[in-house]
């Protein structure tokens, strides 16, 4: 079986599990697998290599925020470089931790426990 069929039944198997579509397949991931990148779903992800993609996710959206406002208004007072460094590295800590708990969470609950040896079905060990 290729990557892309277990990533379908894969898909297929946490849908039936009543998890959303979303949940269960980040955008993140589809956009990796699009462009050829076959890497596990994020159930199947160590704790800390998940802790780092969805930490540094995150840390995005705070200098983009600021980006934004800066051009768009830019005779508004506004946070300062460092500032939004500092949202920046909580964003990180919550994201690098968030994520990962609730992945781990959703491994447990659906008995997904090895991507090289997941046939769509509860893998319990």
């Amino acid at each position: 079986m290729n990557h892309r069929e277990r990533v379908k039944q894969y898909e297929e198997y946490m849908v039936a599990q009543g998890v959303a579509r979303n949940n269960a397949v980040p955008k993140l991931w589809r956009w990796m697998w699009s462009i050829g990148i076959e890497c596990p779903p994020p159930p199947f992800i160590s704790f800390i290599v998940l802790g780092l993609i969805s930490g540094t996710c995150l840390a995005i959206i705070p200098p983009m925020l600021w980006l934004y406002s800066t051009l768009r208004h830019p005779a508004r007072h506004h946070l300062s470089a460092v500032e939004v460094f500092w949202f920046m590295a909580g964003c990180f800590a919550v994201g690098s931790l968030v994520g990962p708990f609730y992945y781990r969470h959703i491994a447990r609950k659906y008995g997904l426990v090895c991507w090289s040896s997941f046939r769509g079905k509860r893998q319990d060990s």
